[in-house]
């Protein structure tokens, strides 16, 4: 789903035909946000993509943050497809906006619903302002993409990406899309069934992706932290991209 616009129902549909149509068996699949819940199709989707495609995924999951309460056709919806939750826990650091917690996994839980609690000490912190790799090779590059190891792709419009954060920043307006950051599977043929499997599992002709050169990594390659829900405290200066 896109950031700062909302999809016709119908458009994700045919996203999701056409990756099934290409990818015989994801071990992964998420709908991811922001708030998934704020889609008003959410229940909608779980359902489409359980009826057609839940054969072929292993695990089938979501990330909720902890403010919305699903409503009964969504916990329906979940139940059913057999889907796992995510529950982000802010709890200690903004008490304020986690009051609805309680009441969604009470929520999840009368239905049987799995969920798993998403309770993190502190964010990696992208800091694509204050870092600068453009004076790398080409290869030193490669090898901090293969070094920062994120795993999660993105997949929006027909086109999969290599990795989830650089295609943020194209969304956020502060780089340039390019096309050697994805797969485009309406241009698959069947001979390049080898070359997607290739790109997922992280090489590609470049061998990373542009925002390689302004991101100080994910997870354990990166060693800059800061609190979880620090900017919510207003105490940032300036915006910096954490997770």
């Amino acid at each position: 789903m896109e950031a700062f616009s909302r999809r016709e129902f119908s458009e994700v549909c045919t996203d999701i035909d056409l990756l099934f149509h290409v990818v015989d068996y994801p071990f992964r699949f998420q709908i991811s946000g922001g708030e998934p819940l704020l889609y008003g199709e959410f229940a909608d989707l779980t359902e489409y993509i359980g009826k057609n495609y839940r054969q072929q995924i292993d695990i089938f999951e979501t990330v909720f943050n902890g403010t919305v309460v699903p409503d009964d056709r969504t916990c329906e919806a979940i139940k059913k497809n057999d889907m796992q939750v995510y529950l982000d826990n802010y709890s200690e650091e903004i008490p304020q906006k986690m009051s609805k917690r309680r009441e969604i996994i009470e929520k999840l839980e009368s239905y049987g619903i799995k969920w798993l609690d998403n309770t993190v000490s502190d964010w990696f912190c992208l800091d694509i302002e204050h870092t600068d790799y453009t004076d790398m090779t080409e290869g030193m590059l490669a090898e901090w993409y293969d070094i920062c190891g994120n795993p999660w792709h993105y997949y929006e419009n027909g086109k999969l990406y290599a990795c989830n954060f650089s295609e943020f920043a194209v969304k956020a307006g502060l780089q340039k899309e390019d096309s050697n950051d994805c797969f485009d599977l309406r241009c698959m043929q069947e001979r390049d069934r080898v070359l997607l499997l290739e790109f997922i599992l992280g090489y590609s002709q470049r061998g990373y992706a542009q925002l390689c050169k302004h991101c100080s990594g994910w997870a354990d390659a990166n060693p800059k932290r800061v609190k979880v829900a620090e900017q919510a405290h207003g105490k940032l200066e300036k915006p910096i991209w954490s997770v």
